[in-house]
């Protein structure tokens, strides 16, 4: 992380011009686009240097770092769905005859594209990681809650089976007796 630990540093250093948008301060909009830019080339240089041994490809497009991961199952259902919307066109053929058009197909490649925003200067990060810690922890509650009502549900459903249970062996008990 060298490279981005010095952007950051470099930004961290620079005199940005303080501006209004949209009615809140901001940083000067081609001062801050130049720094994002820093900072994605400094995150697209580690993150090269870290996944190339690995055997990752890290791309550089206009929209920042892009690191794409080979996945044969994604390549193989890829494939056949291809193949499927192929026969659904109404061609014929085998799938020898399919296979001359894969060159075009997608690879198994999954892109995971890395971004940075830069935020106006109204934003609190410390306040926001607050709210979104909090909302985590009460989304957690709300899931243990649905998932403690569920399984009372399903204790009640089989009570409520084994005395259905119990009463038709009663009666059936009683009419055995009866017919005796």
């Amino acid at each position: 992380m060298k490279h981005l630990i010095k952007a950051l540093q470099e930004a961290s250093d620079f005199e940005f011009t303080v501006t209004t948008s949209r009615g809140v301060l901001a940083l000067h909009q081609t001062q801050r686009n130049e720094t994002k830019a820093k900072i994605l080339d400094a995150m697209r240089k580690d993150l090269e240097e870290a996944l190339d041994e690995a055997g990752h490809a890290v791309r550089d497009t206009a929209y920042g770092p892009v690191i794409e991961l080979y996945n044969e199952e994604v390549e193989k259902e890829v494939f056949k769905k291809e193949y499927q919307a192929w026969l659904k066109e109404g061609n014929r053929g085998s799938m020898g005859e399919f296979r001359k058009k894969e060159k075009a197909l997608p690879s198994g490649m999954i892109s995971i594209q890395a971004d940075f925003i830069i935020k106006n200067l109204d934003t609190n990060a410390e306040i926001d990681e607050k709210d979104y810690t909090h909302e985590k922890e009460q989304k957690r509650i709300r899931e243990e809650e649905k998932e403690k009502a569920k399984r009372r549900k399903i204790e009640r459903d089989a009570e409520a089976r084994a005395e259905k249970k119990r009463k038709r062996e009663e009666t059936l008990a009683k009419l055995e007796r009866a017919g005796q």
